[in-house]
């Protein structure tokens, strides 16, 4: 079974986890969707596997970086 690619997530309007890896087959990032749209926690990393950033999505579409700070995402 193929995974869905994050494209195919949003089209569909999928829940539930999202996880997608570099080449080399370490996590390049992962996250929750609900309905279609990023949802709580979401991780990025680096191709050696080390975490890059994190940042927290509301279903309000308000992203709240590791820093803290709040951007609205349109």
């Amino acid at each position: 079974m193929n995974p869905m690619t994050e494209k195919e997530t949003i089209k569909y309007g999928l829940d539930g986890l999202l996880e997608i890896f570099h080449n080399n087959g370490e996590l390049k990032y992962r996250g929750n969707y609900k309905i279609g749209k990023r949802d709580g926690p979401w991780e990025w990393f680096h191709e050696n596997g080390q975490p890059k950033k994190k940042e927290t999505t509301t279903t309000e579409r308000e992203t709240v970086s590791g820093s803290g700070s709040i951007k609205t995402v349109n």
